[in-house]
């Protein structure tokens, strides 16, 4: 392992200079790594699952971050009053230890190809 990785692993910490070239060497992992897909491909993905048909369109790009809040029924309640677009429901795994919502992301365009 060279370049900035090594750096970091042996001193744990990056300078901005190097932390903008990794970050800028890693954007390319995010980027749509296949072609743009067929109208009727996405609609068979969509029919199977929204996730597949996401992946379809936008490929590996960074699509959510998360972050642990002290009360999310506070902040379901904030966001509900400010705006902000935040799912009306609270998703719980099946033991309900991991409760979650998430803010509706921004409409997109997207090019399909006609077969």
């Amino acid at each position: 392992m060279s370049g900035p990785w090594s750096y970091c692993k042996k001193q744990r910490w990056l300078d901005t200079a190097t932390a903008t070239r990794l970050i800028r060497s890693l954007l390319g992992c995010f980027r749509p790594q296949h072609a743009t897909p067929a109208w009727t491909d996405y609609q068979i993905l969509l029919a199977e699952s929204a996730e597949m048909a996401w992946i379809a369109t936008e490929g590996n790009a960074f699509n959510h971050a998360t972050d642990r809040v002290a009360s999310i029924d506070a902040l379901r309640c904030g966001t509900a009053s400010d705006g902000t677009g935040a799912q009306a429901a609270i998703e719980s795994s099946k033991s309900g230890r991991v409760r979650q919502t998430a803010f509706r992301a921004d409409m997109v365009m997207r090019e399909f190809f006609a077969r």
